[in-house]
């Protein structure tokens, strides 16, 4: 038994356990479910903004336009419809009225204001991630965030499409000029383009924690985070691909493309979640032993303006989450003594001298004062 709670005790204090543990109490699967709820009402919304600007920056070029179509089924798998096969939305009904009028800026405001819904909840999301439960900014600046999130996103997107063109036929162009040619130039072309779409997917991530979230990483361990993310989202994506173009009967197609949109959301919602969980590298959390400590015995068991003596109680001043009062569990062991730094041979004699003279200094500074 000794041996299984110091192996516990080992993983709770690994980075991966600290981790799971974060999401876990952060509630990351509860959170992805709600972004995955959102995002069937912003999704819609945000397409149509989206390819309407599209379609008056690309509308004359076909071959570009279907790239775009390409790459949202491959982000979002079976959403919109090809020439090949029906999707869930159709992208010519997509495009908006161009005429100007009253009603119209009505439903573009509208429009914006649910397409930035699936941003606004992710961005909570990504904050509780790093233990920041309020970020107190006005309501303004608040949604400035969310739609530059949304132009991230779309901005992300046509990045995605514009060097998968690159790469593919600069990719052909030079593997033709060196003689490759067969199965292994399709091989370096997938690979090419896969790691176009992480290095894309990554600046997302990182800039969706950055600016969008306002949360200020160090730069390591965001570049870390924005390259796990890019592996994991790829993963993700070819899985969803996977699973709606094994479904032949179309009746069933239409059916597994929306299960696997709403699946693809939730799972890379909690990709997202656990890599930003990672990256905030947090500390292992306190374990309660008994319910005294968390005062679970009492009534009430929860701080309350109607019960003041819970006032006094450990809790999170901001969200009144009760926090572990370890000196109430009775087999709690007693601290040990704070022990005196001891430094021996010559390197510890060195660094006494060196900590005895700056201690002289601060006195002489003291007493000039």
């Amino acid at each position: 038994m000794d041996k299984v709670n110091s192996a516990l005790r080992w993983w709770n204090g690994t980075r991966l356990g600290r981790m799971l543990a974060r999401y876990s109490i952060q509630r990351g699967a509860l959170m992805s479910g709600g972004i995955a709820y959102s995002a069937l009402f912003s999704i819609g919304a945000a397409l149509t903004i989206a390819w309407t600007i599209l379609m008056a920056i690309l509308g004359g070029d076909k071959a570009l336009m279907g790239q775009v179509v390409k790459n949202v089924n491959q982000a979002m798998p079976g959403l919109l419809s090809t020439p090949q096969k029906d999707g869930l939305i159709n992208p010519d009904n997509l495009v908006m009225d161009s005429s100007f009028s009253v009603a119209g800026v009505i439903a573009i405001i509208t429009l914006i204001f649910a397409a930035t819904r699936v941003m606004a909840n992710l961005k909570i999301s990504l904050r509780s991630m790093f233990g920041i439960a309020r970020y107190p900014d006005n309501f303004l600046i608040e949604k400035l965030r969310d739609i530059l999130g949304f132009l991230i996103l779309g901005v992300g997107v046509l990045l995605t499409t514009i060097l998968g063109v690159v790469v593919s036929s600069l990719g052909s162009t030079i593997l033709d000029f060196i003689g490759l040619s067969g199965q292994f130039a399709q091989y370096s072309l997938k690979i090419a383009s896969l790691l176009v779409a992480a290095l894309v997917d990554g600046f997302v991530w990182c800039t969706l924690i950055a600016f969008v979230s306002g949360i200020k990483v160090p730069r390591k361990d965001l570049l870390l985070g924005g390259a796990m993310f890019g592996v994991f989202s790829g993963i993700v994506r070819y899985l969803g691909t996977t699973a709606v173009g094994s479904v032949h009967d179309p009746l069933l197609a239409s059916f597994a493309a929306l299960a696997t949109l709403m699946l693809w959301v939730n799972l890379l919602a909690r990709v997202t979640q656990m890599v930003a969980a990672w990256t905030a590298n947090p500390p292992s959390p306190a374990v309660p032993t008994i319910k005294d400590e968390l005062h679970l015995n009492d009534r009430p068991n929860y701080v309350s303006l109607s019960a003041p003596n819970t006032l006094a109680w450990p809790h999170q001043t901001m969200t009144g989450s009760i926090d572990t009062d370890p000196t109430l569990d009775p087999k709690r062991p007693e601290p040990e003594p704070e022990r005196e730094p001891y430094w021996g041979g010559l390197v510890g004699k060195l660094k006494a001298w060196r900590i005895s003279r700056l201690q002289r200094k601060i006195s002489k500074a003291q007493d000039r004062l």
